[in-house]
């Protein structure tokens, strides 16, 4: 939990304490101008309570936080982390310059992830048909190449080179 999340907690608590003090406050009073000026009091906190909560939960950084805490870039299509990547990026830039920074370095690891997914789909696609030229050792190391590069992969794209890459194998009998 971030700091402002522990804030909102604490802010939570706080409020809850507050009306439930209120609360006994209200049943212990014994004048009506003082319960009203309790129930008064009372419905100020629990609006100040639903608007903290409101404010939390709508912001941009936990809508930013929740998104970043959703993509797998070990299980994903690569098409459907590219648009996840493009909405988080959207709520990135909409974030104040304070609270970019607490997000940069995810922001950046994330990115970082995605392009080395597509340069290695792009390499297999691009051994894949080089793998029929040459001699049965030039294949091999091709193979071998291809394989080191299908182990970067997310598992939806594995599956979409999977039946090429057991083909290759079973023809050169490894």
């Amino acid at each position: 939990m971030g700091k402002r999340g522990l804030m909102f907690a604490l802010s939570l608590v706080l409020m809850l304490i507050i009306i439930a003090s209120l609360g006994a406050l209200y049943f212990v009073s014994e004048e009506s101008l003082t319960k009203y000026i309790i129930l008064g009091f009372m419905a100020l906190f629990v609006f100040l309570l639903v608007l903290d909560t409101i404010i939390h939960f709508s912001s941009k950084a936990y809508k930013l936080r929740k998104k970043l805490s959703s993509i797998n870039i070990k299980e994903g299509d690569l098409d459907d982390l590219k648009n996840s990547y493009m909405q988080i990026y959207s709520l990135y830039m909409k974030l104040s310059e304070k609270q970019k920074q607490n997000f940069y370095a995810k922001i950046n690891m994330l990115r970082e992830a995605l392009e080395e997914q597509l340069r290695a789909e792009k390499k297999v696609q691009l051994l894949l048909e080089d793998v029929k030229k040459g001699s049965t050792g030039d294949q091999k190391k091709v193979y071998a190449e291809i394989e080191k590069n299908f182990q970067k992969l997310s598992r939806k794209v594995q599956e979409k080179y999977n039946s090429q890459v057991m083909h290759i194998k079973e023809g050169l009998n490894l």
